[in-house]
């Protein structure tokens, strides 16, 4: 949601698609503020769209990616789809989840991190990174992975390009990697065989093709 304070002195609350939570009332930022308009973004405003809370679909994508880095370790490479401002809670959650792990960003993406609650600390304490080969999960734009409305499509030509890539330029800078840490080390080192990406929206529960519930895919090379 965003709160805007006018020049005016009035205060306006666009809500977003967001789906209602009790404790969206006890937001600090809505506590003193007399609100004089609100824009209700009404997506999801019909009684069809029945949503899993929002932890939930969390803890979905948390084990996901727990089980596919077990088993592929350093050859795995996970996409996590955002938009330039959102997901956010989506990635501090699988990054709190990996006690850390550094997650791969562009430099925009982490600027915008940086001015957002809390992004910023994760920012200073260098937790993301804008060397892709540097992590094991990279933040994508919404429409890389694949697209979401009626149906389902995912876009397998994108992305094997995108771990083709990376996997040449591991090539190219193999001889010059440091030990900063052994996962780095390895990671820097080791060729992406697997991939796992997710597009974390609410259409996916509006698909009708395949009853597809979830907007998540994995294959191997």
């Amino acid at each position: 949601m965003l709160l805007f304070q006018l020049d005016s002195g009035l205060t306006h609350l666009h809500t977003g698609d967001m789906r209602y939570h009790p404790r969206m009332k006890e937001y600090p930022a809505l506590q003193a503020a007399k609100i004089d308009r609100i824009y209700l973004d009404t997506t999801y405003a019909h009684p069809k769209h029945q949503f899993q809370p929002q932890s939930q679909s969390i803890d979905d994508i948390i084990h996901k990616i727990k089980d596919f880095l077990f088993l592929y370790r350093e050859q795995g490479l996970v996409y996590l789809s955002a938009y330039n401002l959102g997901k956010e809670r989506v990635i501090f959650g699988v990054q709190d989840a990996l006690g850390g792990l550094p997650i791969y960003m562009d430099d925009d993406k982490i600027n915008i991190m940086n001015q957002i609650e809390g992004g910023r600390e994760r920012v200073l304490s260098g937790r993301f990174t804008n060397n892709p080969l540097k992590a094991n999960i990279h933040i994508c734009g919404m429409g890389m992975a694949g697209f979401v409305g009626q149906y389902f499509r995912a876009n397998f030509d994108n992305l094997e390009s995108h771990r083709v890539e990376l996997n040449e330029l591991k090539q190219a800078t193999a001889t010059s990697v440091t030990k900063e840490n052994i996962h780095s080390e390895r990671l820097q080192l080791t060729e992406f065989t697997h991939v796992l990406a997710f597009i974390p929206t609410g259409w996916a529960e509006s698909m009708s093709t395949r009853n597809i519930k979830n907007s998540w895919i994995s294959w191997s090379f």
